[in-house]
């Protein structure tokens, strides 16, 4: 072959490299969505790259093969030529054939791979990543002939590299191990996070959906003290104010005290009766039979349970004890942050003051406030605030007390027995903040 061919050789090759290199990358990086989005707006080759997108492990072989090919093509023809263009270069210094012929090998060598890695590997990478739509839809056409015309070569490949991994006993990579992980969106999302609007809404929504599989009942509960129950003995009157003031759908009736629910009240039910129960075996006629759930159950599967059988679970602790109350409600805003109706009292958990500091409920899930002030997630083992609070001080929380988490500084403001009423945060000072 002649230095010219040889040369037009080595360009055609670096740039069918740059080629599948770039047609890897696209096929990757790009948004499927997007693709159908310009499909459904009429573009031929959008659904072309789609269909690529599609089928993503059978074309990213292919793009291996051209690779390949590419490569190896470019060492047998590249390395030659040029050394057929440096060999005269180096005998002009008066060396013996045999260095010559080194030399000329060594600088083809370092010539072809300065080409091959530029310019048929990390030019089009980069271009691939920065374009990945535009890249896609234009080696849709080329890449699609490419496989129907080598698809025997690329399904025998395919069907070898898989007998080769299952005699090892691993399992092929499949398409979806291209996907993000959940701690990989959740560090999407957290970069994506903005000032506080609508967008940030969304973005917090999304987020909380994320960390729902690591929930569990004892994190979403009512704790045991708030929970709202009616008495077995309760007579009418006192039951029908209790009612009035709580305003809930659905009631733990217990025998003595909260360890022992003899089942659960629906509102619906008592105004359904035939006529208001004015004895405890009265009211058992119309009790319906409580759901036990352990503390440590996953959220998902409080939701799978809920579907189920009532909106309504007892938790339960380790030593079979009412621990709380959780029910489908809960669930619902470890998603959407808090639903208030016209029956809840009370403002939300987190309120901006006139002087700058924030009022805060106690009881507020610990993601829920690191995620409003932006402060880091704490190591400790609890649910919320005040159980952080506790934990930080190593004894019950009395009136004044602070603490500071990053930016962030609480203070004690009310407190009834050994429980937290009320907190406040305020930004710290740049020079007092602390971990």
């Amino acid at each position: 072959m002649s230095i010219g061919l040889g040369l037009i050789a080595v360009v055609l090759l670096v740039l069918l490299n740059g080629f599948f290199v770039a047609t890897e990358f696209a096929l990757v990086k790009v948004r499927p969505t997007r693709l159908d989005e310009l499909a459904r707006r009429g573009s031929q080759l959008a659904r072309q790259a789609r269909r690529l997108t599609h089928h993503l492990d059978e074309y990213l072989s292919a793009t291996q093969l051209g690779i390949t090919v590419a490569s190896l093509g470019l060492g047998w023809i590249g390395e030659p030529a040029f050394a057929r263009i440096l060999d005269p270069l180096v005998q002009r210094f008066g060396l013996s054939e045999a260095t010559v012929e080194t030399i000329g090998a060594t600088l083809a060598f370092l010539a072809i791979t300065f080409l091959h890695i530029v310019f048929g590997e990390l030019a089009p990478k980069s271009v691939a990543i920065q374009r990945a739509e535009a890249t896609s839809i234009a080696v849709a056409l080329p890449m699609r002939a490419f496989y129907v015309l080598f698809y025997p070569a690329i399904w025998a490949l395919n069907g070898l590299a898989r007998l080769a991994l299952h005699l090892v006993g691993l399992r092929p990579a499949g398409e979806h191990q291209l996907a993000h992980s959940e701690e990989e969106l959740r560090l999407i999302v957290a970069s994506m996070r903005g000032p506080p609007g609508p967008a940030r809404e969304r973005l917090d929504m999304v987020e909380r959906t994320l960390r729902l599989p690591s929930r569990r009942a004892r994190d979403l509960m009512v704790p045991r003290r708030d929970i709202a129950f009616i008495r077995i003995d309760d007579t009418p009157e006192k039951r029908r104010e209790w009612m009035r003031t709580h305003r809930h759908a659905r009631y733990p009736v217990v025998d003595g005290d909260i360890d022992h629910i003899v089942g659960v009240l629906y509102e619906r039910d008592l105004y359904l009766a035939p006529s208001e129960p004015r004895t405890p075996a009265e009211l058992r006629a119309i009790l319906r039979e409580p759901v036990y759930l352990p503390e440590s159950v996953p959220a998902e599967d409080l939701l799978r349970e809920f579907r189920r059988r009532q909106p309504m679970a007892i938790v339960v602790d380790e030593y079979g004890g009412t621990a709380g109350l959780v029910t489908l409600e809960d669930v619902v805003e470890a998603i959407f942050g808090e639903l208030r109706d016209e029956h809840d009292a009370g403002g939300p958990a987190i309120q901006a003051l006139p002087d700058g500091r924030f009022a805060i409920d106690p009881q507020i899930p610990l993601d829920e406030f690191t995620r409003f002030f932006e402060v880091r997630q704490p190591e400790e083992d609890v649910a919320t605030l005040a159980g952080l609070l506790v934990a930080r001080l190593g004894r019950l929380a009395a009136l004044g007390d602070r603490l500071s988490m990053g930016s962030i500084e609480l203070t004690v403001e009310q407190i009834d027995g050994p429980r937290i009423v009320r907190l406040t945060a305020r930004r710290a000072a740049p020079d007092h903040q602390q971990d």
